[in-house]
């Protein structure tokens, strides 16, 4: 998902830079604006893209439980309270 907005160089380096500072994908979309600018190779493109990833997660997560029967399972509501809150700083 890198190549898009670093097109211009090797995204490879970036991509380790991102993981080793994050540890994981998801620590990537949920990290703040001011720490994933801090990492270099990392501009406004590809913060812009990440926070674009994760809002279409988080409104996945959202739909499937609007479409679904609240009190069919705890399932659901548990499902999306982990995509919307689990990699936050603050629950």
């Amino acid at each position: 998902m890198l190549f898009r907005p670093l097109a211009h160089c090797d995204a490879k380096p970036v991509a380790s830079r991102v993981l080793e500072t994050f540890g994981d994908f998801n620590h990537v979309l949920s990290a703040p604006v001011s720490r994933l600018t801090d990492i270099r190779g990392v501009g406004f493109a590809l913060v812009r893209d990440f926070k674009l990833i994760e809002a279409v997660a988080h409104r996945m997560a959202r739909a499937r439980i609007l479409q679904s029967p609240v009190l069919s399972s705890w399932d659901a509501p548990l499902d999306f309270s982990r995509a919307a809150i689990s990699h936050l700083k603050t629950e």
